[in-house]
């Protein structure tokens, strides 16, 4: 049915978009592991390779898009195909987006992803670890303040788009850079207590966030915020946001580029909830740097420091680091190799937490056949760092080899 519903929004997008600039774009992606190897602890019993899973790397990528485009708006409806995430569900409406234009003033509206910090990361290939989390502005997600996570990303809960209202002014003519305030409501249907501070009953309508009594129900968290960009020299924002009643959060995120090559990203996040009998508060510092060392060799850094601390308990802290080198060896070979330390119980206080900390090493290889045509694979190799309490047989190391073939039109 939703893939009836999909193709149906696309064609009404064409058929009504005559006078407007359309433009199709498809994004073919099979996502494949070639083997995933995992090994127990010492039990050789327990160790178990699967072959050739053509859903094995992650999701399904495979997307259509079409926009339409006039100097007073426009709009973008992308559907993403082959979703292993929900069963027998083929075709999915991923992203919707409209927009209207009024001179400096911007108002767009559906469900899409907004980040508007730049994000260092320059991975040699689709598969790397560079797009993970840890290349995103915010509070680890592997604590428990799910809230921080990818923060930046102000149409999002969770690191998950949801249905928002977005409304951008900008400044160009008055400072050497653009200066853009934003606005946005973005519906949330993932709060865990209501007003009291009590667990939500799940029969109500989900989507309920703020009570003032019995008087006022607002549906909505909101963000609010400023980006200056300078090309070629800075990007800072300045946002804050609340997610529910009790959830509220701030980010700076600075982007330096006076130093030549150099791409140095800056960023803090603090996250409180002041919930009954639920109050907690988590921050994280970080970086994303890059430095180009010649047109062929780009290096990347990223690291962060997260911390969560709940009422009358010890706080859990948090470091990731992850670095990467590419090489463009020509137009037909690129290859790339990225290692991260993953320390998500840094300070060893969780009970039967072993597991949490671990590193991976992950040498990449893409081959072009053309622009935006490619196939890429590599060989990651996780290891588990805190086994002592783990049982003989549970998996402390995992080697997988993806193979993704790609092609964008």
């Amino acid at each position: 049915m939703k893939k009836l519903v999909s193709a149906a929004v696309i064609a009404a997008l064409v058929a009504g978009a005559a006078n407007a600039e359309v433009k199709l774009s498809a994004n073919a992606r099979v996502q494949s592991n070639i083997l995933k190897s995992t090994l127990a602890k010492s039990d050789s019993d327990s160790n178990h390779n699967d072959w050739f899973n053509l859903k094995g790397w992650g999701d399904a990528k495979d997307t259509v898009s079409v926009s339409a485009n006039e100097d007073f708006g426009g709009l973008t409806v992308t559907t993403t195909f082959n979703s292993t995430t929900v069963a027998e569900q083929y075709a999915t409406l991923d992203t919707y987006k409209a927009y209207l234009k009024f001179g400096a003033f911007t108002l767009s509206g559906g469900k899409f992803g907004t980040r508007n910090a730049d994000r260092p990361r320059n991975n040699a290939t689709d598969v790397n670890l560079l797009d993970g989390n840890a290349g995103k502005w915010g509070v680890n997600p592997d604590l428990k303040a799910t809230y921080g996570k990818d923060f930046d990303n102000i149409t999002a809960i969770k690191g998950d788009s949801h249905l928002s209202l977005l409304g951008e002014y900008a400044i160009k003519d008055a400072l050497p850079g653009t200066l853009t305030f934003f606005g946005s409501l973005t519906e949330n249907d993932t709060a865990d207590y209501n007003e009291e501070g009590k667990v939500k009953d799940t029969t109500a309508k989900s989507s309920i966030l703020y009570r003032n009594y019995s008087k006022n129900t607002v549906y909505s968290g909101w963000s609010v915020g400023a980006v200056y960009n300078q090309k070629g020299a800075v990007k800072v924002e300045a946002l804050a946001r609340s997610f529910t009643e009790n959830v509220f959060g701030a980010g700076l995120y600075a982007d330096l580029l006076m130093v030549e090559n150099l791409n140095l990203g800056l960023g803090f996040t603090f996250v409180n909830d002041s919930t009954e009998n639920a109050k907690n508060s988590a921050w994280a510092a970080q970086t994303m740097t890059s430095y180009k060392i010649s047109d062929e060799l780009t290096t990347t850094l990223q690291a962060r420091f997260s911390n969560y601390k709940a009422e009358d308990v010890d706080a859990e802290t948090s470091l990731e680091v992850v670095a990467g080198v590419r090489y463009i060896a020509s137009d037909t070979f690129r290859c790339g190799l990225e290692a991260g330390v993953y320390m998500n119980d840094l300070d060893d206080n969780d009970e039967n937490a072993n597991g949490k900390n671990h590193l991976t090493v992950f040498p990449t290889l893409q081959v072009n056949s053309g622009k935006n045509a490619y196939f890429c694979t590599g060989v990651n190799f996780d290891t588990k760092l805190d086994t002592g309490d783990m049982t003989d047989t549970a998996t402390v190391t995992t080697i997988t080899v993806p193979f993704i073939v790609r092609v964008k039109m």
